[in-house]
């Protein structure tokens, strides 16, 4: 069956089935430290010390992840708490094309799925490149 064929859903399967390359993983390791520098100093803001008391509150606790600064949360509330800290100075990595930020939706998620599921690096990487791509 040719791309014309396949339904959109399966055309992203196939990309994301697809080996990520070395030099593909080593930039998305760049992507994750330039946005890991946006949360740790948006988390010193006071907009970022209301997202973190926010994260502190009960329906989150019990988990595997943590945001920058808090332990102990569940992945969708690790995950919204540093997409909101990553938010915060809009510094991170962007797509002129799409005028799309894709490091703000993508690393959160990807992060806190790979602490709750105690994944690699590399998986992390790797998942942080596949999300970029369907995004």
């Amino acid at each position: 069956m040719d791309n014309v064929e396949k339904t959109i859903s399966e055309q992203l399967i196939s990309l994301c089935s697809v080996p990520v390359s070395t030099e593909t993983r080593e930039r998305a390791a760049l992507h994750l430290l330039d946005w890991l520098g946006c949360i740790l100093t948006g988390a010193v803001t006071d907009p970022g010390k209301g997202v973190r008391e926010f994260a502190r509150q009960g329906q989150y606790a019990s988990g595997r992840s943590f945001v920058c600064g808090e332990a102990d949360l569940c992945a969708s509330g690790a995950a919204f708490v540093n997409g909101g800290l990553g938010n915060i100075l809009e510094m991170d990595d962007v797509h002129r094309a799409s005028i799309l930020h894709a490091s703000d939706t993508v690393i959160p998620a990807a992060l806190a799925v790979a602490q709750e599921q105690q994944t690699s690096l590399s998986e992390l990487l790797d998942s942080i490149v596949r999300g970029d791509e369907l995004v």
